[in-house]
């Protein structure tokens, strides 16, 4: 096969040179994938706090031709903006040729969020928050660039990027509330949940009467430099001089929440009479191929039964989910990272090493970067 490969480029090569402009040859190429996709004009409004999610999965159909195997082909997800006959074509995914590739072979990838948006506002430079209309091919080609590229027909679609800003510090809760007066400013472990990636802060969860507390952005453990306490009014906060935050007078369930950026809190009362107490918490997914064995046991916090943690925690990319004694009865996911809950989807969880909390009250979950 590999002479046959060679007498072919060379015949190739030798009736290229010898004809002239009048009897050009044809340049060999692979046969054109066809490519499968979503209807035609889908919009997609990309969020940077779904960045880990998928934007949408390709799927197309290679042709194999022997003839020109001189190198296992890539296949290479473009995009561009309608119109510009992908003059400054965007790569987004490269997948290479499966090593047992079949006359016909179907290929699968998915686009993340993240990297559709990286191409569209970094690679063609479009401005966030408009709409585009976008086209999306895929690209059969050797590295070697012997043989002519050949593209699928075209997805098109629509497509609004969002800009890149730096996700809101998170934010610890600091103080004697949960039955230590210790004020330990370096402690990372009250760090407060969040709905989504979002600028507001909550914590559910139980609290030592007569609880007095401060809240301290992530940058600033270890100092008083920047805490926020009480402000003039009822529930606001203040940098200047702030007084503890004194609402809770009597043991009990409470939901806190701080909005940095806004400057507000807020305390309410919750009633936990009716939660089960489960006995084991762990992490499962693809970093264990989703086995019983080899998850990640997290510990009972010693100040609340729905509280559990996990420190300096190796994450591999990939999807995961929180269970309850070692079973499928109950368990708990979300759809975004490294804040999130409520949801029942996989965690698309990013390599890291991270101290871990889980709620099991709220579901909520937060994997704080070491």
């Amino acid at each position: 096969m590999k002479i046959k490969n060679i007498l072919f480029l060379m015949i190739a090569m030798l009736a290229f040179v010898s004809c002239n402009d009048d009897d050009e040859p044809a340049i060999p190429q692979y046969q054109p994938s066809v490519l499968t996709h979503p209807t035609d004009g889908t919009s997609y409004e990309l969020l940077q706090k779904n960045k880990t999610k998928e934007a949408f999965a390709l799927s197309w159909t290679s042709y194999k031709q022997s003839e020109l195997a001189m190198a296992p082909p890539v296949y290479s997800i473009q995009v561009d903006t309608v119109g510009s006959n992908f003059s400054k074509a965007q790569t987004i995914v490269s997948v290479s040729e499966v090593s047992d590739a079949t006359a016909a072979t179907v290929y699968n990838a998915s686009v993340t969020v993240e990297q559709l948006n990286s191409a569209l506002t970094t690679g063609l430079h479009l401005t966030p928050e408009k709409e585009y209309n976008i086209e999306i091919r895929v690209i059969t080609q050797i590295a070697s660039g012997l043989i002519k590229t050949s593209a699928s027909n075209v997805f098109t679609a629509k497509a609004i990027p969002y800009e890149v800003v730096a996700l809101p510090d998170p934010i610890h809760l600091i103080g004697s509330m949960f039955g230590e007066n210790s004020w330990d400013n370096t402690n990372y472990k009250f760090v407060m949940f969040r709905a989504s990636n979002d600028e507001v802060n909550t914590y559910t969860g139980k609290f030592a009467a007569g609880s007095e507390f401060k809240f301290i952005p992530n940058a600033n453990l270890g100092t008083w430099a920047l805490s926020y306490g009480v402000g003039a009014s009822a529930g606001t906060l203040t940098s200047d001089n702030a007084g503890n935050i004194t609402d809770i007078k009597t043991a009990g369930y409470y939901t806190v929440t701080a909005d940095i950026s806004a400057l507000k809190y807020t305390v309410t009362a919750y009633d936990a009479s009716a939660a089960k107490e489960y006995g084991d918490i762990e992490l499962i997914g693809a970093f264990n191929n989703w086995s019983d064995a080899g998850t990640i046991k997290l510990t009972k916090s010693s100040y609340d039964p729905h509280i559990w943690v996990a420190d300096d925690v190796n994450i591999t990319a990939g999807e995961i989910k929180f269970r309850a004694d070692a079973g499928w009865a109950v368990s708990w996911g979300g759809d975004s990272f490294p804040y999130g809950g409520g949801s029942g989807n996989n965690i698309a969880a990013e390599d890291g090493k991270y101290f871990i909390k889980f709620n099991d009250l709220t579901g909520q979950y937060v994997f704080l970067s070491k």
